[in-house]
Formats: C-alpha cells, structure tokens, sequence
C-alpha cells in the first residue's frame, strides 16, 4: 500500500504473536463459514477457503517474523507465489516454531 509515495506494510508494528492470534481469528471465522456451506453446493465453500488461506498466509507470516525477517519483507508472501519468485528463503522456517510451543 502507499500513501503519498511512501511504501508501507500495514503490520510493521505487530510482533508474531500478534500476528498468530489475527490468524487464529481467521482459522475460527473459516470453521464458522464452513458450518454453512450446502451440500452439494461446492461453490459455497469457496468464502471458507478464502479465509482459510488468508488464516494459513498469516501463519506463515509470524514464523517468518519470529524467525527474524523483518515485516516488510513479509508483504507479498502469500500462497500463491513461491519463495523463488518473492526472493524469501523457506532454509530457516523451522527457526520460528519456538512460536508454537509455548
């Protein structure tokens, strides 16, 4: 996003965890909608699937940060592009799943 030139992330501030507990929010409004998809209805799980992504995307961004990239370098890494294509490195993934055991 920019605003009057200058490039920003909007979560530059959020640590981790608080990226983990917006993601967390995002896996239960996933579950939510799943609960009101039709059968036979394949198309309306599509809003679940979404925000499930968006859940995952999130997840995938507080390791990075507790791992030590910085948050802006986390802008663009998303499920539909791979490390190679954004210049990140999946080498130090594991690094962040101190995260997670608490």
């Amino acid at each position: 996003m920019t605003v009057e030139g200058q490039k920003f992330y909007p979560g530059h501030d959020a640590s981790a965890e608080q990226i983990a507990e917006l993601a967390d929010e995002y896996r239960q409004a996933a579950a939510n909608l799943a609960q009101t998809g039709r059968l036979g209805a394949r198309l309306s799980l599509a809003p679940c699937r979404l925000v499930s992504l968006h859940a995952i995307e999130l997840y995938l961004n507080a390791i990075l940060i507790a791992a030590g990239r910085p948050a802006d370098q986390t802008e663009g890494f998303n499920m539909t592009s791979c490390p190679e294509q954004t210049g990140h490195s999946t080498q130090n993934l594991r690094s962040g799943n101190e995260l997670y055991n608490t």
